[in-house]
């Protein structure tokens, strides 16, 4: 029996292992969502080009990519939300791939009650996300455009991710105070289940190298050690 999740919402899993894809394709079925599978990641790149799903999930490796490595090139083309299960955990692997842009990482012997209950929690976050960027922010130079998924430094804009934008989003509407780890965390993941300060460090790092990339060496995100993290824009900050 279907049960009620997010119906009409589309998943690409991208996976060569073709029992573990027809187990999250089974799951994810019967939360009424829409499964498009991708083999290689040659077929996920096309895929992802030419209808961007609501979220794509990785199972495993590919032939000659690692989890990281497919993660480092869907990111090059998209920003859509990444749900990666992988069962290499050590080494700082986890951290690696959230750091490259994974949205969360599982390891695949992972329960099909908290697979889906974590499926429908990314795709929820993702929907407020959409909810929210009916706004456009600005603090100083700073300008964060909820339509275009873009922020913008001096009229320089790039793309940002669903938790890059949730993490700006949350330090401009407070801008020049410290918001505490928690306060982000649940703000970003909707609770320390799916979050940790350790996603947070990371999260942190790649958004700042995001805005280096508009921004150059002006740093806008300021660790406040023992407590978090603020925006440093010097302006307070507009709503439109």
């Amino acid at each position: 029996m279907k049960r009620n999740g997010s119906s009409g919402r589309q998943i690409l899993v991208v996976s060569t292992n073709t029992g573990l894809a027809d187990w999250i394709t089974t799951s994810l079925d019967d939360l009424s969502l829409q499964v498009r599978r991708a083999g290689s990641l040659t077929d996920a790149l096309i895929a992802l080009q030419s209808k961007v799903p609501d979220l794509v999930v990785l199972a495993g490796s590919l032939p000659n990519a690692s989890c990281c490595e497919v993660c480092r090139q869907l990111r090059d083309i998209s920003k859509v939300p990444l749900f990666i299960l992988c069962d290499h955990t050590g080494n700082g692997h986890v951290a690696d791939a959230l750091g490259i842009g994974a949205d969360d990482h599982v390891p695949t012997s992972i329960e099909i009650g908290e697979l889906e209950a974590r499926v429908l929690a990314l795709l929820r976050r993702n929907q407020l996300s959409g909810q929210l960027q009916a706004e456009t922010l600005q603090a100083g130079v700073l300008r964060l455009d909820g339509k275009r998924a873009t922020c913008a430094v001096n009229g320089t804009e790039t793309q940002v991710t669903p938790n890059e934008f949730k993490l700006i989003r949350a330090l401009v509407m407070r801008s020049g105070e410290i918001l505490t780890h928690n306060e982000l965390i649940e703000q970003i993941w909707g609770s320390p289940y799916h979050g940790s300060s350790e996603n947070l460090r990371k999260l942190v790092q790649r958004t700042r190298s995001t805005l280096a990339d508009i921004a150059g060496s002006r740093e806008f995100i300021a660790a406040v050690p023992g407590f978090g993290y603020r925006l440093e824009t010097g302006e307070e900050i507009s709503v439109a």
